[in-house]
């Protein structure tokens, strides 16, 4: 747990941390804290414990360590609450985000696997989820009409994919860096 969020803060100073929009003087991150709620996500070697209560831990966490290096973090959840992934990506787009980082713990039975994973949003993905995830009237925008707000943002997406993969690497080297290669 503690490997996750020195990762997120070491590659959040890296050269791949989210640039501050001008919508917000210092970058904004919504910490997306998996499943809850009724929905418990994997379940863990110990009795009782459920990924989503893993995950809020850990978003809690990274919350503290971001905001103590200047960034602006918004939580989807900040307690046991059961949220839709649409509403979960509709807070980051009111919010106008500059990244939105969803937390998991994955779950194996055999003990053997280890390691960690990061997933970036591709075009494909974009293009596919994007437009099922997205509002009917897109990111507010001044003086911009629902229509092209939503065209704005499909760009958006598209344009800060590379972004997101650079953040993602700069992730993985420091969770190596940390773990070693075999996680």
């Amino acid at each position: 747990m503690l490997t996750v969020l020195a990762a997120l803060v070491a590659a959040g100073r890296a050269e791949a941390a989210p640039a501050a929009s001008p919508a917000h003087p210092r970058p904004l991150v919504v910490l997306d804290a998996g499943h809850g709620g009724s929905n418990t996500g994997a379940t863990g070697t110990l009795a009782g414990v459920f990924e989503k209560q893993v995950t809020l831990a850990v978003a809690r966490l990274v919350r503290d360590r971001l905001t103590a290096a200047g960034l602006d973090v918004v939580m989807t959840r900040d307690q046991d609450a059961t949220l839709t992934l649409r509403q979960r990506v509709a807070l980051a787009n009111q919010r106008a985000a500059d990244v939105f980082v969803s937390i998991h713990a994955n779950a194996s039975p055999e003990r053997v696997q280890r390691g960690f994973e990061t997933f970036v949003l591709t075009a494909a993905g974009v293009d596919v989820d994007g437009r099922a995830l997205r509002s009917e009237t897109g990111t507010p925008r001044d003086a911009v009409d629902g229509e092209t707000a939503l065209v704005l943002d499909d760009l958006e997406r598209g344009a800060a994919q590379w972004e997101a993969a650079d953040l993602a690497t700069a992730m993985q080297r420091e969770l190596r860096a940390v773990r070693g290669a075999a996680g």
